[in-house]
């Protein structure tokens, strides 16, 4: 692991959401970590993502290296705090709030849609809800029988 970054695990739950916004808001360099078989939207959401100092990656000997890694989160920082995420993407446009939600995996369950009745679906609903953010779990997408 390389000093002076923030490793952040990132497999688009409410959770590493919140994560990413907070250390983002932190103003520190960020070092995403991915599991291997991560969607492709995500890839291209954390990809996309710009930390205090610009895009995630910096050049080196002329080639790019990239702050993404794929693999288990070991020593990454971890916030629990879904609220953060609500409250990041209520401030955000329509179309970008539903190109994020799109991406956000609420209930665990392996159903074609969200359950809408397990404690994740309903804690998501209620949050959302505080902040505006009606219909926002059956928003969320289904990708390969997960909800993602």
């Amino acid at each position: 692991m390389i000093k002076n970054f923030e490793y952040v695990y990132f497999d688009g739950s409410l959770c590493s959401f919140s994560t990413l916004y907070w250390t983002k808001d932190q103003f520190r360099r960020i070092w995403v970590i991915m599991p291997v078989n991560v969607d492709d939207s995500l890839k291209r959401f954390v990809h996309s993502f710009c930390d205090c100092m610009g895009t995630l990656n910096h050049m080196e000997n002329g080639k790019i290296v990239w702050h993404i890694s794929y693999g288990y989160p070991d020593q990454c920082i971890h916030r629990f705090d879904q609220e953060y995420y609500f409250n990041k993407i209520a401030n955000l446009s329509q179309e970008r709030q539903d190109e994020i939600t799109s991406i956000t995996r609420v209930c665990f369950r392996k159903v074609d849609t969200p359950c809408l009745k397990c404690d994740d679906c309903v804690n998501a609903t209620c949050i959302a809800e505080m902040y505006g953010l009606y219909d926002f779990v059956e928003n969320t997408r289904v990708v390969n029988g997960c909800i993602m």
